[in-house]
């Protein structure tokens, strides 16, 4: 109620105006404001709004990375079933591959260690079983097995110091 008589008030002193200058008409008088004493500034509105925009959508990342599976690594097929075959750390080179045959090449950090005995260690970690090891001139494979969700998965794993990313690349050939 106190909002329309105010304006109302601004109106007609704007109109009294008009009347005082003649050739002027009442919209040139004058700007008629629209806030009254304890309305909020816009400018807080704005702030408060755009604090409270800010908070949801922070608060809608948050809870949606904390259930959602982990991403997959850059690099690697869209379909590479990271959740059932672990690879070792460190940079995708290349990966490719179908719905049931892929090939990764990564690329492990040089301070690592023996990254062959890492692959392996995270594979037979997850449940897989190792098959057999054949090792030739600074050429390593591993063939280990696991039957997950259903499947059963086979991964060669190998190493070779004559590959031209170095003694650090790992050599994945994984299939079901």
């Amino acid at each position: 109620m106190v909002t329309g008589v105010l304006i109302g008030v601004a109106v007609t002193a704007d109109q009294r105006r008009s009347s005082v200058c003649p050739g002027v008409s009442p919209d040139e008088t004058g700007v008629i404001y629209l806030t009254v004493a304890g309305m909020p500034r816009f400018d807080r509105v704005a702030a408060t709004a755009l604090a409270v925009v800010v908070a949801i959508v922070l608060m809608l990342f948050a809870t949606g990375c904390s259930h959602d599976a982990p991403a997959q690594r850059e690099g690697l097929p869209k379909d590479f079933p990271s959740s059932q075959v672990p690879l070792i750390d460190g940079h995708v080179i290349s990966g490719d591959g179908t719905n049931d045959e892929w090939n990764v090449v990564v690329q492990a950090p040089a301070n690592a260690g023996n990254p062959i005995d890492k692959a392996v260690r995270a594979l037979t970690d997850a449940g897989y079983r190792e098959d057999g090891r054949d090792s030739v001139g600074g050429q390593t494979v591993v063939r280990l097995s696991a039957s997950k969700d259903g499947k059963t998965y086979w991964v060669s794993v190998g190493i070779t110091s004559q590959a031209a990313a170095g003694g650090t690349s790992v050599f994945y050939h994984v299939s079901t």
